[in-house]
């Protein structure tokens, strides 16, 4: 068909001939978009996957299976989110499985959404392996640069039953945020107390 100017004229295909058209096959040749706008997400997520001997080529390989297995493009803040809770629920030491949790948290953050669901899984976590230790009580630390909110916990020592019921951590009205675009990110950590 053609237009009274004699170009080509544009036909919309309908949804029956979109059902025809073959599936399309995607194997190791077939190419991932990299958009650039996430790049810096990119670069966080890359940096955080490297701590547990991960790399670029784990993240692409997370894409192309997705895109294998389900017929749809991922972006990179997903492949990084799925890696790191697919080694979580592989994980047998519940040392390594809270650090993961951390890990999650932070990248969540960077992303702008809310850590403090994994945070506090991981604090819970972290409790009960004090706990099965051997310990009584803990003491809560925050970082230097830590909010107010947090800043006045510092050194505050609960008993371990105590906070697995009030869980004080992640504190509630922490403010501390990693970046501009990011959601507070409580950095405040449990030690074990010996009783001396």
């Amino acid at each position: 068909m053609k237009a009274e100017d004699g170009r080509p004229k544009a036909v919309r295909s309908t949804s029956a001939e979109k059902a025809k058209a073959p599936p399309r096959k995607v194997d190791r040749a077939t190419p991932i978009k990299i958009m650039k706008k996430d790049a810096k997400m990119r670069e966080l997520g890359l940096q955080i996957l490297a701590r547990f001997y991960m790399g670029e080529m784990d993240l692409e390989m997370a894409k192309r299976r997705v895109l294998r297995m389900e017929g749809r493009a991922i972006g990179d803040e997903e492949a990084v989110l799925a890696l790191l809770t697919e080694m979580i629920r592989n994980a047998d030491d519940p040392q390594i499985k809270a650090r993961l949790m951390e890990s999650v948290a932070e990248y969540l953050s960077a992303l702008g959404r809310d850590p403090r669901p994994v945070l506090a899984e991981m604090h819970k976590m972290e409790l009960k392996i004090f706990k099965d230790i051997g310990f009584e009580r803990v003491s809560i630390m925050c970082k230097d640069l830590a909010c107010p909110a947090c800043r006045k916990q510092n050194g505050k020592v609960v008993s371990i039953d105590q906070a697995l019921i009030d869980m004080p951590l992640p504190h509630p009205g922490c403010t501390k945020k990693m970046g501009p675009k990011a959601s507070p990110f409580c950095r405040c950590k449990y030690f074990g107390e010996y009783r001396g």
